[in-house]
C-alpha cells in the first residue's frame, strides 16, 4: 500500500474531532459539544508542552496535508497528460532534435518520475492519466 494511502488510513481511523491540549490536565482530548474524550495522555507534559501542541494540531493537520498533497499530485498528473497529448506521444527522450544533453529527460517523463514517488509507486511506468484508463509505459 502507498504511504499515502497508510497515513490516510490511519487518519481516517483517529478519533474525528478537533483535538485539544489541556495542559492543566497533561493529556489531549477530542472535543465534540462540550464533551472531552481523552485521546492522549502524557505524563511528562509539564516538559513537552510544543510535543503535545503538535499531536493536538495534527488532527486538523494531517487532513489539511493529504488534501494538498492530492491536490498537487492530480495537478501533475493534468500536466502530464496535458505535455502528452500537446506533443502527441508519450517520451521525447529518444528525439535528439530536442533532447540535446545525453542522459536527459524529457518533461514527460520528469513528471512521471515525479508524480510515482508521491504515490509510492516504484518507477512512474503505472500511472494512470486522467483522461484515459490505459496504463502508459515508457522504456529507455
Amino acid at each position: 500500500m502507498p504511504r499515502l494511502d497508510e497515513i490516510k488510513q490511519r487518519m481516517n481511523a483517529a478519533t474525528l474531532e478537533p483535538w485539544v491540549y489541556i495542559e492543566e490536565w497533561g493529556s489531549i482530548h477530542a472535543v465534540a459539544d462540550d464533551d472531552f474524550t481523552e485521546v492522549v495522555i502524557c505524563p511528562d507534559h509539564d516538559d513537552r508542552p510544543d510535543d503535545m501542541t503538535f499531536i493536538a494540531n495534527a488532527r486538523e493537520d494531517v487532513p489539511w496535508l493529504v488534501a494538498r498533497v492530492e491536490e498537487l499530485t492530480a495537478a501533475m498528473e493534468t500536466m502530464l497528460a496535458w505535455s502528452i497529448k500537446y506533443w502527441g506521444r508519450e517520451c521525447e527522450c529518444d528525439d535528439p532534435e530536442i533532447m540535446t544533453t545525453p542522459g536527459a529527460k524529457c518533461q514527460q517523463c520528469m513528471l512521471r518520475e515525479a508524480i510515482a514517488k508521491v504515490k509510492g509507486e516504484p518507477d512512474g511506468q503505472d500511472i494512470v492519466l486522467p483522461w484515459t484508463t490505459d496504463r502508459h509505459a515508457i522504456e529507455h
